[in-house]
């Protein structure tokens, strides 16, 4: 399903997806806009996260329970 969507964003259609695995996200993203408790911690061009800012966005989730 994803390849599919991949493909589609290829044509210039924008599509959104709400993926919670990061090796996914890795895979297909262009860009990571993510969230917390409603609320935008991080928004950037895939190329910019590393397994650092993952921790970083994991590390704020873990801490606002």
């Amino acid at each position: 399903m994803l390849d599919t969507l991949r493909a589609v964003a290829r044509t210039g259609v924008a599509v959104v997806a709400s993926l919670h695995q990061v090796n996914l996200v890795t895979g297909y993203a262009d860009r990571i806009i993510a969230l917390r408790a409603g609320r935008v911690v991080e928004d950037a061009p895939m190329g910019r996260f590393d397994a650092r800012a993952f921790e970083q966005i994991y590390a704020r989730a873990g801490s606002a329970r």
